[in-house]
């Protein structure tokens, strides 16, 4: 025999009405699709191809002062080639501030960053891991720079890309950033489609930025205004996201700029691109848990 209590529960769900069942399944429906189809649709129905300019891109004859910060752990491999990308930058050295966080590195990152301390780079060790969200939201609130630059430690930028990405700021709206990073060396099975799609989301992210703004900023380069950082909860996922969501819930508009250009590899195999993506959707959705009042 069936439970008295589970009897009841099985007549209350029979008493739902079709059209409640109905409702449901099709919203739900609409949820999946929105992001794949629907979105899309409304940003190019929206935004005219004509639209899309890069007129407001200008070499700014008053550059403003600006602190790239870099959180490492363990990257001896790659920090050298890093640090000399960033002092390479076209960006008056006067304005420029590079700060490298080693953040418990057990490998060499921490002294080869020192070798730099001479020509002006300034060096964070942290003698334990702390994380990299802990790591900024102690740094940024300490600097001076009107505006904040982030950036992996694994990603060369062409020598223009910071001076293009500080332009977008001579307009008073836009409050964050975003470049244009390629992937080099994807696992075969994977280059062509990370190519598509990255190819589509960067249409959609200039047209984004064309109607107001974008929703987030690729963590590999972007820039915001300092005055709008608000530090993260300890256990963000991905910081790129929630800083520059927390830029829009401010007023003030996340954009991208495409001729703001690096370099950095891409996965090497579909286990670490599945890993990938499965933190990327999880940082999502807990950056949406934190900002639901």
């Amino acid at each position: 025999m069936v439970p008295n209590d589970a009897a009841a529960g099985t007549a209350h769900l029979c008493e739902v009405p079709l059209s409640m069942i109905q409702g449901l399944l099709l919203f739900s429906m609409v949820l999946f699709v929105y992001p794949f189809a629907i979105y899309p649709a409304i940003l190019f129905w929206a935004v005219p191809q004509k639209r899309r300019t890069h007129a407001a891109v200008q070499d700014l004859s008053d550059c403003p002062a600006v602190a790239l910060v870099i959180c490492a752990l363990n990257e001896a491999r790659i920090i050298r080639e890093r640090i000399e990308n960033c002092l390479a930058m076209d960006y008056p050295r006067d304005k420029l501030r590079i700060i490298i966080v080693s953040d418990g590195s057990s490998d060499a990152t921490a002294s080869i960053a020192r070798e730099y301390t001479a020509r002006g780079l300034e060096l964070i060790e942290r003698r334990e891991r702390r994380g990299k969200i802990a790591n900024l939201n102690e740094v940024i609130p300490a600097l001076t720079e009107e505006i904040v630059v982030l950036s992996d430690a694994n990603v060369l930028w062409d020598p223009q890309a910071l001076r293009k990405l500080i332009a977008r700021f001579a307009d008073p709206t836009v409050g964050c950033v975003s470049g244009r990073v390629y992937l080099k060396d994807t696992a075969e099975p994977l280059a062509s489609s990370e190519a598509n799609y990255y190819d589509v989301e960067w249409r959609l992210q200039e047209k984004a930025s064309a109607l107001y703004s974008m929703a987030g900023a690729d963590g590999a380069m972007y820039a915001l205004r300092r005055d709008l950082f608000r530090p993260c909860p300890s256990d963000t996922l991905i910081d790129d996201y929630v800083i520059a969501t927390s830029v829009v819930r401010q007023g003030k508009r996340v954009v991208f700029e495409p001729q703001a250009i690096g370099w950095e590899a891409g996965p090497a195999s579909l286990s670490e691109e599945f890993h990938r993506k499965v933190r990327i959707a999880a940082g999502a959705a807990q950056a949406l848990l934190h900002f639901v009042p």
